[in-house]
């Protein structure tokens, strides 16, 4: 396995939690992603990884939501 890029440890200080959920017997599970700062940067970050690309490859993302407040960049 292929050693990370350094951007990805700066990712995980600002990762608080990542909290998984499932009921037994469905083909549906969840994640929940908390961040403490600068959420759209760790979208981008996030969406250029080859690990990424290959869960999605993988899985069907039905729901997708961003609570808290929001800079003018990550409403636009």
């Amino acid at each position: 396995m292929r050693s990370p890029p350094t951007e990805q440890f700066t990712l995980v200080e600002a990762l608080v939690t990542l909290q998984f959920y499932a009921d037994p017997g469905s083909t549906e599970a969840g994640a929940i992603l908390t961040f403490s700062d600068r959420v759209m940067e760790h979208i981008a970050m996030i969406s250029g990884w080859e690990e990424f690309e290959r869960f999605l490859a993988t899985v069907r993302p039905v729901d997708v939501r961003v609570y808290g407040k929001l800079s003018a960049e990550a409403e636009a």
